[in-house]
């Protein structure tokens, strides 16, 4: 699985991503792997969904 993208409601993305040093960001620092964070307006506040490169849904 090289790409892993993760879907999540837009409050939640803003959370991740915002600021220099964001979760996001950390993520890369301690795993060495970029992880893609997308709102999804139709997903609940702390819904989730994981997809890899190919676009299909990863099961947790």
């Amino acid at each position: 699985m090289s790409d892993i993208t993760l879907n999540v409601h837009p409050f939640t993305h803003a959370y991740l991503t915002t600021g220099f040093m964001s979760i996001q960001r950390n993520w890369y620092w301690r795993w060495r792997k970029w992880v893609k964070v997308k709102p999804e307006g139709a997903l609940q506040f702390l819904a989730y969904s994981v997809q890899d490169s190919a676009g299909n849904v990863v099961p947790l």
